[in-house]
């Protein structure tokens, strides 16, 4: 049973259950066969394409998530945020085109800062880097793991991490 999991359970379930499974078999009545297993799901599918994709779903929703809680406040006003907003304002007056906001200048990570920063997203140093290097993950398919230091067995665990934190983060700010 630790083994088996629902075809229509979520991707981000499965993932969560894989390390302490190891592999997990895939249930459905569309299988054909008597026990349901239509698939098998292991620690090598985690950088497939399906999980990229909900990787930058996620951080998209996190993005928008901070845009959100920032807009029409003067998050500039703190102390360690001075620089970002500095940043912002100039990218904000010499663009070409102007944008709504300065925030919509800012990177993925400047944003992801100033929640943080505001206690928005309750990140730890180590966490906001695996952040970013699983949406670099998600969004460059020419990089082969969320960190350049890691040998091939650890890309899975990595990509665990990343999907484990992206869904935790959603449950927070949700609340």
């Amino acid at each position: 049973a630790k083994h088996v999991i629902d075809a229509t359970d979520p991707l981000p379930k499965a993932i969560k259950r894989l390390p302490e499974a190891g592999f997990l078999l895939v249930k459905s009545r569309e299988s054909g066969r008597e026990d349901c297993i239509s698939g098998i799901i292991n620690h090598a599918d985690v950088v497939s394409l399906p999980v990229r994709l909900l990787i930058y779903t996620r951080t998209m929703q996190l993005e928008k998530r901070v845009l959100n809680a920032i807009a029409k406040t003067d998050w500039g006003t703190t102390p360690k945020l001075k620089k970002l907003w500095k940043k912002a304002e100039e990218k904000h007056r010499s663009g070409g085109e102007q944008r709504s906001c300065r925030e919509a200048y800012l990177e993925f990570m400047d944003l992801m800062r100033i929640g943080q920063a505001l206690e928005f997203l309750p990140l730890a140093n180590g966490e906001l880097d695996l952040l970013r290097t699983a949406r670099n993950f998600a969004c460059h398919v020419a990089i082969d793991a969320p960190s350049d230091n890691l040998c091939p067995e650890e890309i899975p665990e990595a990509v665990e991490r990343c999907v484990s934190l992206a869904e935790r983060l959603l449950g927070d700010v949700a609340r």
